[in-house]
């Protein structure tokens, strides 16, 4: 900061007044250093005229010297420093006084104050006895010669004799404009920065820092009413641009009450002799003096109060004072109502932004170019578009059919197409179709619309709420199949049982052909019951009404039976291969984890060539608290992107080796809910041309136990 001008410097300790004077030169400062008041000699010629003196009266001793020249130069503005504000008798040979303890950066600005007040006061006196000269010669009459004083603009002459302008002559005229352009300057870089940033706080210390400067304030504060109504402190600033601790800033709740509540305006000169507040004991005991409180107004309510005061002068506020607070109290109402404003529509933004990512569907909305303009978390994860790379794209460009056509949108299969072009919410109508995804996955949407309208009731665009169906698809497709299968199972069956029973009855057979028609009869009763029982086992399942009854038991006995059962079907001569290694107990379902098996071996039975070797494995897993047993085939296998899918209910790999073999995609998922109902897991290991092995687990015994069942 550069203070331009003029300082007398008096102070007896030469240490303080070395410090004093650095600060003063490293700010711009002419200073002219003393230990006590100068005599009349010391003022020299009249070529000096000081500006302004600091003056430490700390010590009292340069009291009388200083009311002395005083006396003998009124012109000087004086600056004391001071310990205590109740030293009144050093207070009255002072302008303005520093209470100790006192920064470097207080002290230049007041000094920087004084000296703009007395180069003010000197250039409004130098103007006037120009123009009181000029009055007084006139200008030269045969026009060669010299005049007594430069020529004046005739308007500004005419500005500054108007009596009216210069009707208090205390007041300098060019200090009048100055304060008019400084107040006038100050609302336009309030009115920027209202329009300009969001951040409340740095606005109203902006607010508050011109109104201190503006009235000559010590210190000033805005409050705002709380939820629960009361006043609370949101800014509070000093003369040195430096925000008050809020504890620090001690104030009369009598004045700020009155105003919020009664709607009214406080300029007083001293509240300690204020018949409105002298019942108040805190403004005795906080020292206050000169207070202007006035109210902020929002559409006629009081939203809080403005304050400012000095407590270190009384009558340091007038009227005019007073409207400067007015005035920016307005504009803090009007910027504080607006930053309100927007952080309620950034909060319902962030809100509905929560809302519209929590929802289970996806959601986007268009402009009137079908250009989108939001895009929510669950429409990224359908589309696996991220809504960075949509926001501002054709929603057709980035939701293409699964054709990979990027066309725009018609009226037959488009919802945002009729909700912009025909207005109508067809909510109610879900438009179902497929798309691609970011990655070139084909998947089935379906998907409603509805207009958004401005304020003229015109549609400005539309809302768009669409889910991935895919998989609901998948399943309407694999319940066709299987009504179809079913019917096919029981009519194929039922037809060969007919017409070998019929043949049997009906014709004079040999007994050898009429065992085979027996046989046939027997095989296709057999492979109706093993389609009832799974689809009995699938309803059960569904329905929860399964019931796992978990024993110890052992694993080698279940094995074994479900291989004879197998080799005594013969159907394909297939070889099976025991693998026990000394398999510890289970607990398990000893019936549900034979018809695992069952499965297990059934599809190994059906995937592999015939007179092939299939091994069933069976060994504690030593890395886990479980035995795994594992069928092992050598197969056409499974390709990776099945291996998951294939415990899918209905599911069925869709290759050409695979339909010939006749299958309900019932088997593995029925087994996988078994499994996982008695606390296992089951996965398979597969290769395409090598061969597949199917794994499941069931929990092992404890050895505590073991060893106790072993003891009976």
């Amino acid at each position: 900061m550069s203070v331009s001008g003029t300082v007398l410097l008096i102070c007896p300790d030469p240490l303080t007044r070395r410090t004093l004077a650095d600060a003063l030169l490293s700010a711009g400062c002419s200073v002219d250093a003393f230990a006590a008041p100068p005599a009349a000699r010391d003022f020299g010629d009249g070529k000096r005229d000081w500006a302004v003196a600091v003056v430490d009266l700390r010590s009292g001793s340069l009291v009388a010297p200083m009311a002395d020249l005083r006396q003998r130069r009124p012109d000087l503005q004086v600056l004391g420093l001071l310990t205590a504000a109740e030293d009144v008798a050093s207070r009255q040979v002072a302008d303005d006084v520093l209470i100790a303890p006192w920064s470097e950066g207080t002290l230049l600005t007041r000094v920087r104050r004084m000296i703009e007040w007395q180069g003010l006061v000197a250039d409004n006196r130098a103007l006037r006895e120009q123009l009181a000269t000029e009055g007084e010669t006139g200008p030269a009459d045969d026009g060669s010669a010299e005049t007594l004083s430069p020529q004046v603009d005739p308007d500004l002459m005419a500005a500054v004799a108007d009596p009216a302008t210069l009707a208090f002559e205390e007041v300098p005229l060019l200090l009048q404009l100055q304060q008019q352009y400084d107040e006038l300057d100050a609302l336009y870089q309030v009115s920027r920065a209202a329009s300009a940033t969001l951040e409340l706080d740095a606005l109203l210390a902006m607010i508050m820092d011109a109104i201190i400067k503006l009235t000559k304030a010590e210190r000033g504060a805005i409050m705002l009413r709380g939820s629960d109504g009361q006043l609370e402190l949101t800014i509070a600033r000093n003369l040195d641009n430096e925000t008050i601790n809020g504890d620090s800033f001690l104030i009369s709740r009598s004045v700020i009450e009155r105003v919020s509540r009664q709607d009214e305006v406080v300029l007083t000169s001293n509240v300690q002799q204020d018949p409105r507040f002298t019942a108040s004991d805190s403004v005795v005991r906080h020292g206050l003096r000169s207070i202007m409180c006035v109210p902020l107004k929002v559409r006629g309510g009081i939203i809080g109060v403005a304050y400012v005061d000095n407590r270190l002068r009384a009558g340091a506020f007038t009227k005019k004072h007073l409207n400067t607070l007015q005035v920016f109290a307005s504009q803090a109402a009007v910027a504080i109502e607006h930053m309100r404003l927007i952080e309620r529509i950034v909060e319902e933004r962030r809100h509905m932004a929560l809302v519209l990512d929590s929802m289970a569907a996806g959601v986007y909305a268009v402009d009137r170019d079908f250009c989108v303009q939001t895009f929510n978390q669950t429409a990224e994860q359908i589309t696996g578009w991220r809504a960075e790379e949509v926001i501002g794209r054709l929603c057709y460009k980035v939701l293409v059919s699964e054709t990979g056509q990027s066309a725009p949108c018609s009226r037959a299969h488009c919802p945002v197409f009729n909700a912009l072009e025909e207005q109508v919410i067809n909510g109610s109508q879900r438009a179902e179709r497929s798309m691609l995804t970011r990655d070139g996955r084909p998947i089935f949407i379906s998907s409603s619309a509805a207009p958004l309208f401005d304020l003229d009731g015109q549609a400005t665009g539309a809302v768009v709420v669409f889910r991935d169906v895919s998989a609901e698809k998948e399943l309407e497709r694999l319940r066709a199949e299987f009504v179809s299968m079913v019917s096919h199972e029981l009519r194929s069956p039922m037809t060969n049982i007919l017409t070998s029973l019929q043949l049997v009855l009906s014709s004079d057979l040999e007994p050898t052909v009429q065992h085979e028609m027996l046989e046939i009869a027997r095989d296709q009763l057999g492979r109706l019951s093993v389609f009832v029982e799974q689809i009995l086992d699938l309803s059960l399942l569904d329905a929860g009404q399964i019931v796992i009854q978990q024993e110890l038991v052992t694993l080698q006995p279940i094995i074994r039976r479900t291989v004879r059962a197998f080799e005594a079907a013969g159907r394909r001569g297939h070889r099976f291969v025991i693998q026990e290694n000394d398999v510890p107990f289970v607990l398990a379902d000893e019936g549900k984890t034979e018809i695992i098996l069952t499965n297990l071996l059934e599809n190994a039975v059906n995937y592999s060539p015939p007179s092939s070797e299939i091994v069933i494995e069976a060994a504690a897993d030593p890395e886990a608290n479980r035995v795994v047993v594992s069928v092992i085939d050598h197969g056409i296998g499974i390709a990776p992107q099945h291996q998951e899918k294939i415990f899918e209910q209905f599911y069925r790999v869709d290759n050409v080796q695979q339909t010939k073999v006749k299958g309900r995609g019932l088997g593995l998922y029925i087994s996988r809910r078994l499994v996982e109902m008695q606390g296992g897991q089951i996965w398979v290991e597969s290769k395409l041309g090598e061969g597949s092995r199917f794994s499941f687990t069931l929990p092992k015994m404890e050895e505590g136990i073991e060893r106790d069942n072993t003891d009976h």
